[in-house]
């Protein structure tokens, strides 16, 4: 079985180190993230809960299933890259795990997508929201955010086989001529109802009328 590609660091690496070091084995690839700023609002780790206040720091999750360097490249632009002079500039990346992609024999909805959804919910569900700051970005201590992925990951890693038709090939209309008027007509095979009424079970129950 293909290795997939999985890193993580509680105290994270600056956005710009880590693609040099990693960009060429990002292309293509469904991906689960989680970044941080340098900020100190985000950075400031508290140890245990406080009234009005989480303990952890401030984490950013996302997903790409196609380019996850453009999405990491783009928060340099907004974030700018970490300059030393500017101790509070930079994205960093603690976590970056690969999930496979669906192939032609398979269906259903992406791993990476599933497990992103699942990620949230658990995390709003654990009141690990950061009032004012969107719908991504939750604060948690690293170590504990790492393991329920790897729990949700484990639980929900792989994809359905694709069903094949039992009727592939086979001719459910076609034209016939007339010879002596020839006017042309259409003829139906005996089970075409029967035949397009599973295929709308199999694929959209709302096709069924």
């Amino acid at each position: 079985m293909r290795r997939l590609y999985m890193y993580q660091n509680t105290r994270g690496v600056q956005v710009r180190d880590f693609l040099e070091a990693n960009e060429a084995r990002l292309k293509d690839k469904h991906f689960l993230y989680v970044v941080s700023t340098n900020l100190e609002e985000d950075t400031y780790l508290r140890r245990r809960n406080t009234r009005g206040s989480k303990e952890g720091i401030n984490v950013k999750i996302g997903m790409s299933q196609s380019g996850v360097t453009a999405r990491l490249k783009s928060y340099t632009h907004m974030s700018s890259n970490f300059d030393p002079r500017f101790p509070q500039s930079g994205i960093r990346v603690l976590f970056l795990k690969q999930f496979p992609r669906r192939t032609s024999g398979e269906t259903g909805s992406s791993i990476v997508a599933r497990v992103e959804t699942r990620l949230k919910q658990i995390l709003r569900e654990m009141d690990r929201s950061v009032d004012g700051r969107g719908s991504e970005v939750f604060r948690i201590q690293p170590e504990e955010l790492f393991q329920i992925i790897e729990d949700i990951g484990n639980a929900d890693a792989s994809y359905e086989p694709r069903r094949q038709s039992e009727r592939f090939g086979k001719n459910l209309l076609w034209m016939i001529t007339d010879s002596g008027t020839w006017k042309q007509a259409m003829m139906f095979a005996e089970d075409y109802d029967e035949v397009l009424l599973r295929t709308a079970e199999d694929n959209d129950i709302n096709l069924v009328g």
